[in-house]
């Protein structure tokens, strides 16, 4: 296994390679998920000059990794919608009935509210899971890989991660009842949100520190600061972190420094390949901070 990536690391037309699959991949989202089109207007349009007025930190609006990033997110919408659609098809049958049913019988936004929360609550789960187990990590160290946090940088993520993660929490939504309608609201609500918890804004927004995540509260989740390992796994609602001990929003300094002790290649195939790989730093997140002499 081990030569058969040194051999992908090392093959002479890889950068070719990698233009023909990113071409393909536009093409893919054009045809199937459009919506991402809206993805990059809204960024450009909306999200870098709101960066630049309210800059946390200085850096580059085009940064060297941007190409790579723009390759996660043609990629990973698609690759995240498929076990959810493949997910409802084989579970649907085996729904409670009675859950299903009560879901059915309310308003359209009374269940969008409670798909809602229960995505919350299985998102937070899935998350702390993707830090705490070492397989799953490996896989999850690729999100957290950017030293730099931007409106794109979010989007970062290793296409088995983004399985495992829309898998997690479309299970037990689509058990309980809940539909492809509910689902892909939430998927466009997350997805918005990404935008601004992940971007380089200095929006602190403590009045809504209890109900919402801010800026803030997510990059201190991204923070190498030690004492922030391990925390804030909400994605839209911190009430989670706060109910399973996980909330952290210090009042007298802001996250500073960002990415995974030893850092990762910016190049998309390295990062493809670094969940397989023998890094010694892989579990360093893991189960209450660093392991043992692996600082």
């Amino acid at each position: 296994m081990r030569n058969l990536l040194n051999k992908l690391k090392e093959y002479k037309y890889r950068n070719e390679a990698l233009l023909v699959f990113y071409l393909a991949a536009i093409t893919t989202v054009v045809i199937y998920r459009p919506d991402t089109i809206w993805f990059f207007v809204i960024g450009v349009g909306i999200m870098i000059p709101l960066e630049f007025i309210f800059r946390r930190h200085k850096m580059t609006t085009f940064h060297k990794s941007m190409f790579t990033d723009t390759l996660h997110v043609t990629i990973d919408p698609v690759l995240s919608m498929v076990p959810i659609a493949l997910v409802y098809s084989v579970l649907e049958p085996l729904q409670i009935t009675s859950a299903s049913t009560a879901i059915a019988s309310q308003p359209r936004w009374l269940q969008i509210l409670e798909a809602f929360l229960f995505k919350g609550l299985f998102g937070y789960w899935q998350h702390r899971l993707a830090h705490e187990i070492p397989l799953l990590w490996r896989l999850h160290a690729v999100h957290h890989s950017p030293s730099q946090l931007n409106w794109i940088s979010g989007e970062r993520r290793h296409p088995f991660d983004s399985v495992w993660g829309s898998t997690f929490t479309a299970i037990p939504m689509v058990l309980t009842g809940f539909n492809l309608i509910d689902l892909g609201y939430l998927a466009m609500v997350s997805r918005v949100w990404d935008y601004t918890i992940h971007a380089n804004l200095n929006w602190r927004l403590r009045f809504l520190k209890y109900l919402w995540v801010s800026p803030e509260y997510h990059h201190w989740h991204h923070s190498k600061e030690k004492e922030a390992w391990n925390k804030n796994y909400s994605g839209l609602l911190p009430i989670y972190d706060l109910i399973f001990g996980t909330f952290y929003l210090p009042k007298d300094k802001s996250p500073q420094h960002y990415g995974i002790p030893g850092g990762m290649s910016d190049d998309y195939i390295d990062q493809m390949l670094y969940p397989f790989q023998k890094h010694e730093i892989t579990e360093e997140f893991i189960s209450n901070g660093p392991v043992e002499g692996h600082k």
